[in-house]
């Protein structure tokens, strides 16, 4: 099947580069780019999607620049946050198998310096 779509230049830029510099045809590189989007969709919940593009009025741009210019105080939870130590703080990133990264060596976990 066929599909047609309209892309910026920077993307296609990108695509052209990268289908040149590693020799696999932009129709894999998209349907790869789709399966894998697809496969985050199921398992990540939508909660922590970020959207790619927002979506401004011309009041709410201002608003923004606004508080860009002028950001006010912290609030102190924030300022708390922010000297928080997390050196006792451990991550478990579970089976990053389930998400398409097996196989990457450089996921390892940075204290274990075995063999290194």
């Amino acid at each position: 099947m066929q599909i047609s779509a309209y892309i910026s230049r920077e993307t296609k830029r990108k695509l052209d580069a990268y289908s040149r510099r590693t020799g696999v045809k932009k129709s894999r590189l998209i349907e790869d780019a789709l399966e894998y989007h697809f496969r985050a969709l199921d398992t990540i919940p939508a909660e922590y999607f970020v959207p790619t593009r927002i979506v401004l009025t011309q009041e709410s741009w201002e608003r923004v620049l606004e508080k860009n210019e002028n950001p006010g105080e912290p609030s102190p939870e924030l300022v708390a946050l922010c000297h928080m130590d997390t050196s006792d703080i451990t991550y478990d990133f579970g089976d990053l198998s389930k998400l398409g990264f097996e196989g990457i060596s450089h996921l390892r976990d940075p204290d274990d310096d075995a063999g290194d």
